[in-house]
Order: C-alpha cells, then sequence, then structure tokens
C-alpha cells in the first residue's frame, strides 16, 4: 500500500525494473477503510507491521496511532472489513520511546531485520531505534540526526525521510522516499556502513505507477 495524503493505492513491484503497476486504485481512504474513518486519520503518516500478527498494522498519523486488522485474504486490496483493534490514543501515551525520544509525530518507520520487535523511527531530522514489544518498550539508540547516522542517506542528500518501502526480497534493503526522490539503500542493523545501491532518483522518472 502506497498512502498520498487522503488518497491510497496498492502496488505491484518488480525490484530492479520500472514495471511496477497498479493493483488497486487510486482511492481515497474513505472509500475502503472505515478503520481510518472511524479513528478520523485523515490521511496516514507511517504503518508498522505488528510482528505477531500479520495481518495487524499500527497506524500513525500525527501526534495519534492505531492498531488495525486489515484483514487480508481474497479481496485483499478492496477489502471494506478492516477495523480498529486499538486505539485511536496519543503517542505520547503508549509508546515511552518515543516519549523519551520527544517524537510527538512518526515521518516513517523501518522494521529491524535482526529482531521482529525493534524498528527504526524517523521524525523531523532525527531516527531511533525502538524496542516495540509489547510492555517492553524502551529506546535501543538514539535519537540522533539522520545525517551523522544513515551514510547513505547524507549522501543521496537526504535530511529528512517521507516513507519507507523494505525491499520485498532482501530485509537488508529498502527504498527511502525523501520529498519528489528516492534512493535503494542497503543497512545493517547495529552499523554505520549502510550504502547506496540505486539513486537517488526522481520518483516520477522511476516510478510509474505513482506517477499514473
Amino acid at each position: 500500500y502506497f498512502f498520498c495524503y487522503n488518497m491510497y493505492a496498492a502496488i505491484d513491484i518488480e525490484p530492479g525494473s520500472t514495471n511496477d503497476t497498479i493493483a488497486w486504485g487510486p482511492k481515497t481512504l474513505v472509500d475502503n477503510w472505515p478503520s481510518l474513518v472511524q479513528a478520523n486519520f485523515g490521511f496516514v503518516d507511517a504503518v508498522l507491521p505488528n510482528p505477531d500478527k500479520k495481518e495487524e498494522m499500527y497506524f500513525f498519523f500525527r501526534e495519534k496511532y492505531a492498531l488495525i486488522n486489515i484483514e487480508p485474504g481474497a479481496s485483499f486490496y478492496r477489502t471494506t472489513k478492516n477495523h480498529i483493534v486499538n486505539g485511536p490514543k496519543d503517542i505520547s501515551t503508549d509508546w515511552p520511546s518515543l516519549k523519551e525520544a520527544n517524537f510527538t509525530t512518526v515521518d516513517a518507520v523501518l522494521p529491524s531485520p535482526m529482531n521482529k520487535y525493534q524498528a527504526y523511527f524517523f521524525s523531523g531530522e532525527r531516527y531511533a531505534l525502538i524496542q516495540f514489544e509489547p510492555v517492553n518498550d524502551f529506546l535501543v539508540n538514539g535519537p540522533k540526526p539522520i545525517t551523522s547516522e544513515w551514510p547513505s542517506l547524507a549522501k543521496a542528500g537526504f535530511k529528512t525521510v517521507d516513507a519507507i518501502l523494505p525491499h520485498p526480497d532482501d530485509a537488508y534493503k529498502a527504498y527511502v522516499f525523501s520529498d519528489a526522490k528516492y534512493v535503494l539503500i542497503r543497512f545493517q542493523p547495529g552499523a554505520v556502513d549502510d550504502e547506496i545501491i540505486n539513486g537517488p532518483e526522481e520518483v516520477r522518472a522511476k516510478w510509474p505507477s505513482l506517477v499514473e
């Protein structure tokens, strides 16, 4: 799923090519996301999968979050049965790690491939590595400036991160979007030797489905 303002689309991607296509959409959130409407989420800032239940995801919107069951299945792209599991609630109430990091909002999240209960949270020009296991939520590292700890993003000129898409075939790679550009990076948790595999490139030039 790609979210942009009050719209969304399901995209089929082909890593290493520009053959990505629209599987469903674009549609407004009101059309197919009753859970987000109920939560009063006008758009989506970031999404984090629940590592224990593949059908659940944490959705972040401004200072709020909600855990939502997205009801995957035969009608995965067109489901209107998604529903709220928990929330909406203030991020500062249920995420003590983010409160400690002084992250009032979340711009993007990248799950760690080495620990299913850890993820990199990006907010403004900073990031933090968070342990988000239920009843065991704490800061692992950070907050720190993105450009000081992610040399690949510094090289790309990305001071902030708008969205992140983990590579579908390699958990140590990710597509990182900032403004109108993106890069494909390779990263290693616990190290600062991440590198650019491709980019930076204009999203418009390499993601025809998003332009469409």
